[in-house]
């Protein structure tokens, strides 16, 4: 029994890797990132996707190092041969499954509002890797959809993974923009009430990007992103709020003022008032 251990560990090792790697190319390799615009997108996926498979990959590659290294150099040449002829397999299988969906987009649509309705029930439950998954396979059959990436912001978001959650939504930002942009096209420059709710969303998006880019210590760049708000939506006394306290901490006492200036006139009954005001007096202006 002895002798065979090496050889048994070896299968059940390559087992192991064979499995793991069909579950994550179902899903990974299903993301159809060439419908999407701009070189961001690409970005996006790379950050959203690649980051989890190389963490797999040194997982399991230290793990096998440890208990087969005298077979290490034969083990890896035949999983680099596997996962290639996987791979070959998995796009066969995409091509195919992106056939059957565009002959039936009723099926499609079936299908994507499962995924979201079991993703986001898996997202409030805190299983956040299975939602994940389900998203990431509902961009298959819509890749441009703005509410499975609200979604993924959120689980990135809740997950405190910053980064990911400001590249994703910093994407459904510019899908919006696109969105409204082609609004106003249509509607020859009238308002109604469709672009006044694009606008108020849009409006909302800047300011999460906005947060995120405070999240991660960049306040700069959180006050830059939140004054984008006010173009679609000015009177918002949350987002004055908001940009009051980043002034407030970037020691900007004259911006601080104005936009506290604003928030008294909007919302007097603003219980934060007095608080702003006496933070701002107590700011020390430097030469």
């Amino acid at each position: 029994m002895g002798a065979f251990l090496p050889q048994i560990l070896i299968v059940l090792a390559i087992g192991v890797i064979v499995y793991l790697a069909i579950k994550k190319f179902a899903y990974l390799s299903s993301v159809d990132t060439e419908n999407l615009p701009e070189e961001k997108q690409a970005e996006l996926k790379m950050k959203i996707l690649e980051e989890r498979l190389k963490r797999q990959a040194q997982l399991w590659g230290g793990k096998l190092q440890k208990f087969l290294s005298p077979a290490g150099k034969i083990l890896q040449s035949r999983v680099k041969t596997w996962s290639h002829d996987l791979s070959q397999w998995q796009h066969k299988v995409k091509n195919k499954q992106k056939e059957i969906l565009k002959s039936n987009p009723q099926h499609a649509q079936l299908l994507l509002r499962d995924l979201l309705a079991g993703g986001e029930k898996l997202l409030t439950e805190g299983q956040y890797g299975e939602a994940e998954q389900m998203f990431i396979e509902a961009l298959t059959l819509d890749p441009r959809n703005t509410e499975v990436y609200d979604l993924l912001g959120r689980l990135y978001r809740e997950q405190k993974n910053y980064p990911h959650a400001l590249a994703t939504f910093k994407h459904l930002l510019n899908l919006e923009l696109k969105g409204l942009e082609l609004a106003e096209k249509q509607a020859n420059g009238e308002e109604n009430q469709e672009i006044t709710v694009k606008k108020q969303r849009l409006a909302g998006r800047y300011v999460e990007v906005g947060e995120l880019y405070q999240r991660q210590g960049e306040l700069e760049k959180a006050r830059e992103t939140v004054k984008q708000a006010f173009k679609y939506d000015e009177n918002n006394p949350k987002y004055l709020d908001f940009l009051c306290e980043l002034c407030i901490i970037l020691k900007d006492k004259e911006e601080a003022s104005a936009a506290l200036e604003k928030l008294r006139q909007i919302n007097p009954e603003n219980a934060k008032i007095e608080k702003l005001s006496q933070e701002i007096a107590d700011i020390q202006v430097t030469a």
